[in-house]
């Protein structure tokens, strides 16, 4: 008990220091602002990205490797692993945090919309973890996040196989933190509500940003009184906590950063 509680007094402002950490989805969003927080921390920094630019870009500003790979390709995946062996010589924490969002009925997303969004959430979720798993076990232990969403907690009408794609994550994250625990490897999962990315704004009309905004945080509670959705510098916080041995204690957790909009029915 002593050395837990000397590993949080001892925590200094560089909370990451020492640690190698990657990230998935790292270009932009969410996963961009994961990799910055990581970087000020004192973490050594990977991305993966789908987007060459964009990951290219992101290594070059945190003076990390960045590396070019479909989440859902298995082939892909294992050699963005290799390749970081190679250069890091192993891993102590990940993020998995490429995702793609998919609204419409049932009846609206076809096959190859479902196939592609359960390749990209759950599939990529999978293959990160099991690529990372051996890498974090070889350490003697770590930490994996998983990035999924308040539809992984609550059921939303208008994207019910998103919805599903999620709930899965954090299932996932769940049975994983039951079975690594021996191997102390804490698995943990965040739940962002709606967040300031390009992504979340996508459809949106020139000049209709406030109105679709106003709708976005009918159902949050923080929201409505900040007046503003999520920063993904506040979801990357999260990821930072639970990296970081500041939740040496935390596994299992399915970590809302939501603004309350999980927290229960509210009646207006």
């Amino acid at each position: 008990m002593r050395n837990a509680a000397a590993m949080i007094q001892n925590a200094s402002a560089m909370r990451l220091e020492g640690k190698t950490c990657l990230v998935t989805g790292a270009a932009s969003g969410i996963g961009l602002a994961t990799a910055r927080a990581f970087a000020r921390e004192g973490a050594r920094v990977a991305l993966v990205d789908i987007d060459a630019e964009g990951v290219k870009r992101a290594a070059g500003e945190l003076g990390g490797a960045g590396l070019v790979a479909d989440v859902a390709d298995e082939r892909a995946m294992a050699g963005a692993f290799a390749a970081l062996d190679a250069e890091l010589g192993g891993l102590d924490a990940v993020v998995a945090g490429a995702g793609i969002g998919l609204e419409g009925s049932l009846e609206e997303v076809g096959p190859e919309l479902f196939d592609r969004a359960v390749a990209v959430n759950l599939r990529g979720s999978y293959l990160t973890a099991r690529l990372a798993i051996p890498r974090l076990r070889a350490r003697g232990g770590g930490s994996l996040v998983f990035v999924s969403s308040n539809a992984g907690l609550v059921a939303r009408a208008h994207d019910p196989v998103y919805c599903a794609t999620k709930a899965a994550v954090v299932m996932l994250a769940r049975s994983l933190a039951l079975g690594l625990a021996a191997d102390r490897i804490r698995v943990n999962a965040i739940c962002p509500g709606p967040v300031d990315t390009p992504a979340l704004w996508r459809g949106v009309a020139p000049g209709g940003r406030e109105e679709a905004e106003t709708g976005l945080l009918a159902s949050v509670p923080l929201g409505r009184a900040l007046g503003r959705v999520a920063t993904p510098e506040e979801v990357a916080a999260a990821a930072v906590f639970l990296v970081s041995d500041e939740a040496s204690y935390v596994t299992g957790a399915a970590l809302p950063v939501d603004g309350g909009k999980t927290a229960g029915l509210q009646v207006f």
